[in-house]
C-alpha cells in the first residue's frame, strides 16, 4: 500500500529536535559538554542507589552518543522512521532519549512524593 504508515527511509536531518537548524560545531560542542555532565550525574545516581534515575541517564547518554556519531560520520543525524502523518521523522536514538527523559522525570516525581 503506497503511502501507508509506518514509513521507513533514510532522511538526513541537519538540525536538532523538529529539524531546527543550529550549526554542527555548536551542536557537537554542546552535546559533548552535556554528555560529560550526564555521565557524572549518572555515576552519582548509581553510588546513591538511584537506579531509575541512572537508567534514564544511560538511555539519554546512548541516544545522544548515537546521534553525535551520526553527525560526525554523515554531517547530520540519519532519521529513518515516520509513524504519523505530519509528525517529524525520527530514529531509535531519539526514542532512547525520550525513554530516558521519562524515566528521569519519573524518578524525581516519585522522589517528591516521599
Amino acid at each position: 500500500m503506497k503511502g501507508s504508515y509506518p514509513l521507513t527511509a533514510a532522511v538526513c536531518n541537519p538540525g536538532v529536535a523538529f529539524s531546527i537548524y543550529i550549526p554542527q560545531e555548536i551542536i557537537l560542542f554542546l552535546s559533548g559538554i552535556t554528555l560529560i555532565f550526564i555521565i557524572g550525574y549518572g555515576v552519582r545516581c548509581v553510588r546513591s542507589g538511584e537506579y531509575v534515575g541512572a537508567s534514564g541517564l544511560l538511555f539519554i547518554s546512548f541516544g545522544a552518543l548515537s546521534n553525535s556519531i551520526d553527525r560526525i560520520v554523515y554531517g547530520c543525524v540519519i532519521d529513518y522512521l515516520h509513524m504519523i502523518p505530519y509528525f517529524p521523522w525520527f530514529n531509535i536514538a531519539d526514542v532512547s532519549i525520550l525513554i530516558g527523559a521519562i524515566l528521569f522525570v519519573f524518578r524525581y516525581r516519585e522522589g517528591l512524593r516521599e
